[in-house]
């Protein structure tokens, strides 16, 4: 006789088989992020419409990679963007209409790390991982992260606040600035991403050219910020001296300089034109005339003994003299 087995039950599984939070208000976005940045945690969300067929076939795959062991640091959150308030999508910086669905946004202290749009599993799981190891390899938790975004933010601001509260100082000048403010601690970042990336591959050459690229980078950043601060300095004094009314007295200093500089060119040209005239007679005529007299006073006089020449002054002194007088009669004799 025959004995049947009864077949063994199917063990339930024992853990968890979602650990994916589900966020529909701002206050509940906050403590969330609160809580992420002081376990040093990444939270993973993803945006999704329940009618969109693309997002219910990555539901399923998000809600699996939230129990992966390899990714059990990262905080994973739902938000369902036709049910939620708008205020909530305003802080998570999505538009709601533009941007596309699925859509996958990794934060690191607050701020969107990284983001993804589509319908690909295993870019969704690359995203998270390449995260993970950031915040991983950063050393100390996010110190260094927090400093970072906290200078950028710092630069954007002042940059904004110049913009649009003190003017640029002519056309355009402030918006440039800003614009390659903001630029700049864009390739900041990434180059800085690329050099934590290149050091945990062990990539030496690669690390050491990144290390090169982001001191370019932080001097052109700080050459930025000191003709801000410069040319917020000048439009300060620039009011300051308006105000006193320092503008109108630079200017008729000015002008009282260039008028002159005028005259004085003007007198010179003027002298000019007098010396070619026929009849003209100046000072330097009557010293040299005087001069002349002397020369032939002396000449008359009788010589009862021999001069002494003390020095070489002396004889240098009574050469000139005799030829200035050589000079006078021969142009007497013309005359």
């Amino acid at each position: 006789m025959a004995i049947r087995r009864r077949r063994p039950a199917s063990k339930a599984p024992t853990g968890p088989t979602s650990r994916v939070h589900v966020v529909d208000s701002v206050g509940q976005w906050q403590n969330l992020l609160s809580k992420a940045a002081a376990s040093n945690r990444v939270v993973v969300v993803q945006f999704f419409q329940a009618q969109n067929y693309a997002c219910s076939q990555m539901r399923p795959f998000f809600r699996r990679m939230s129990v992966d062991p390899a990714l059990k640091a990262a905080v994973f959150v739902e938000v369902e963007v036709d049910n939620v308030e708008d205020e909530l999508l305003l802080a998570c910086n999505v538009r709601q209409g533009v941007d596309r669905i699925p859509g996958y946004r990794c934060y690191v202290a607050g701020e969107v790390a990284e983001a993804y749009a589509g319908g690909v599993p295993a870019e969704v799981a690359k995203m998270v991982a390449r995260q993970l190891a950031q915040v991983k390899g950063s050393g100390g938790g996010l110190l260094s992260k927090l400093l970072l975004a906290a200078g950028v933010a710092a630069a954007a601001a002042a940059a904004y606040w110049h913009l649009t509260r003190k003017g640029s100082g002519g056309e355009g000048g402030g918006r440039d600035i800003a614009a390659e403010m903001l630029s700049l601690s864009e390739r900041i970042n990434v180059a800085q991403q690329r050099l934590r990336g290149a050091e945990r591959a062990g990539r030496l050459k690669a690390a050491k050219t990144q290390q090169g690229i982001l001191r370019k980078l932080k001097a052109e950043q700080s050459r930025l910020q000191q003709q801000l601060a410069q040319r917020q300095h000048g439009s300060d004094d620039d009011a300051e001296g308006e105000k006193g009314g320092g503008g109108k007295s630079r200017r008729k200093s000015r002008r009282a300089a260039a008028a002159a500089a005028g005259s004085d060119e003007e007198e010179q040209g003027q002298a000019e034109d007098r010396k070619a005239e026929p009849g003209y007679y100046s000072s330097d005529d009557e010293e040299r005339q005087r001069l002349v007299q002397r020369l032939r006073e002396q000449r008359r006089q009788p010589r009862t003994q021999p001069q002494v020449l003390y020095s070489e002054e002396e004889e240098e002194e009574e050469a000139v003299e005799e030829a200035v007088l050589a000079v006078a009669l021969e142009e007497e004799q013309e005359e």
